[in-house]
């Protein structure tokens, strides 16, 4: 509240000396109580300081004068907001909407100060993938969100769906059973890519079972727009024996060859020797020197499939 009362006396009848006392008696109390000793308004919230000297007074004391100057004083906590407060709610306490010290007002997670149940806020600096969430949480693994030293977090800690339980990328089966048994699966983690590839042996499936249980993973069967990404699987996955169902067909349009997960077709000749060769709508497979072959789609002798995972994917939400 802003003070700025000037109170003036003259002391007309009194002489100068008696004028002084006074004064001083009076302004002595104002400084030490000025509520109960100089009996002001309570709402002043303010203290008398002494003003200039008045005029000359004459030889027998006569006129003459002094001013007292009301000084403002903020105090934080009297439910009034000063100029210099952003708010008072008539109390000094954190956390109620207004700052114990009057300084700033109170709006929740993204304010800057931490309260209730917050865990952290930093204010502005609040960022999913920080140190403090936009939810005021402490970053941590298994909050959805990949925060520095995370290569993945799948928003839980359980183990074996592709994010381990300490948010570091693995290949494993999402979905068990992913085969009639582990021994039968055989996976390779490509850690420039972050693609993980799983061969699976058994259960045999024609194309669209083989497709399914890809999806059903999370991934799809496997592609390459790049001659290079065969030979990487061939190298991680070594050993493979007879032809396993990819991606690849020509299902829409018969000759004209697609991946099921969009990539672009490879440029060159990635087919083995007479293929393809399948009319009516085929769908590919992969022979271990990387070579492919079309086939009809529900030929279960292929059996085998190679399922494809961007891990990349499971970096956040």
């Amino acid at each position: 509240m802003k003070c700025q009362q000037r109170v003036g006396f003259a002391a007309q009848a009194l002489g100068f000396s008696a004028i002084a006392a006074l004064s001083a008696i009076t302004i002595a109390g104002c400084f030490s109580n000025y509520k109960g000793d100089c009996n002001r308004d309570p709402e002043l919230d303010c203290f008398w300081g002494v003003g200039a000297a008045g005029g000359a007074g004459g030889a027998t004391g006569g006129a003459g004068g002094t001013s007292m100057t009301t000084t403002p004083v903020v105090l934080c906590g009297d439910n009034i907001q000063d100029e210099s407060e952003a708010c008072d709610d008539g109390n000094t306490a954190d956390c109620d909407g207004c700052r114990g010290d009057c300084s700033a007002e109170e709006t929740g997670c993204g304010d800057g100060f931490t309260c209730g149940t917050e865990e952290c806020d930093q204010g502005p600096a609040n960022a999913d993938t920080g140190a403090c969430t936009k939810a005021c949480t402490i970053a941590a693994c298994g909050d959805g969100f990949q925060q520095e030293g995370e290569e993945c977090d799948d928003h839980n800690t359980v183990g074996g769906d592709n994010c381990s339980p300490d948010c570091k990328i693995e290949c494993a089966p999402r979905n068990l059973p992913f085969a009639d048994n582990p021994a039968n699966i055989t996976v390779f983690l490509d850690l420039m890519t972050k693609h993980c590839y799983a061969r699976v042996s058994k259960p045999q499936k024609a194309w669209d079972a083989a497709y399914t249980a890809c999806t059903d993973w999370g991934g799809n069967l496997f592609a390459f727009d790049k001659l290079g990404e065969v030979t990487t699987l061939l190298n991680g996955l070594p050993g493979l024996t007879g032809e396993s169902w990819v991606g690849g067909n020509d299902m829409t349009a018969d000759g004209v060859f697609v991946w099921a997960n969009g990539d672009s077709w490879p440029a060159g000749n990635p087919w083995a020797a007479g293929e393809p060769n399948y009319a009516g709508g085929g769908c590919v497979s992969i022979d271990p020197s990387g070579k492919l072959h079309d086939h009809g789609c529900t030929e279960i002798p292929i059996g085998a499939y190679i399922c494809e995972l961007n891990l990349a994917t499971l970096a956040g939400p």
